[in-house]
């Protein structure tokens, strides 16, 4: 009596019958009497890259750094716009401190800081910042100037009055 199930030794349709690979086959001979050359072995050994394969890379490299570096020049500038409105806003709380000192508001900026001069500059030297009185001397208005010939040369020219209105708009 056979036992129930498949015998040992008998091959089954999922069964893969395995076989010796002949090298020589896949690979090719070389020896004196044949000279034909190890063509798949040379394809599977090769190393660097085509001409074409390099042109590709080169062509998505540019492509990416033509629509990526305006964007990063932009957000740069963006960046850089603060140090503008941050020494605005600077100066208007020592505009509202030297008011609540001395009734009054002042033309010059460097007063406010107990320093001599009618205009200072940003800490990185990208803005200049002026005061001028408005409405008789009860309120004032602040600009932050680009420097000439400076990273933000042809930016906004940027301005806070004493009720905290900005512009441009769009700068702030």
């Amino acid at each position: 009596m056979e036992p129930i199930g498949m015998k040992i030794n008998e091959p089954t349709r999922n069964h893969v019958m395995s076989r010796a690979v002949n090298w020589t086959e896949v690979f090719g001979t070389r020896n004196r009497l044949n000279k034909r050359p190890l063509l798949k072995l040379k394809n599977i050994l090769q190393k660097g890259f085509s001409l074409t394969e390099l042109l590709i890379v080169v062509a998505i490299i540019g492509i990416i750094a033509g629509v990526g570096y305006p964007s990063y020049l932009s957000q740069a500038e963006k960046t850089r716009r603060t140090e503008g409105k941050a020494a605005l806003t600077e100066a208007a709380q020592k505009q509202q401190q030297f008011f609540q000192e001395r009734r009054r508001y002042t033309a010059n900026v460097m007063e406010l800081y107990g320093k001599t001069g009618a205009t200072m500059e940003t800490l990185k030297g990208l803005y200049t910042v002026s005061s001028e009185l408005t409405g008789g001397g009860v309120g004032f208005t602040l600009t932050a100037t680009p420097v000439s010939d400076g990273l933000q040369d042809g930016d906004f020219t940027l301005t806070l009055n004493h009720l905290g209105q900005t512009t441009p708009s769009e700068a702030w």
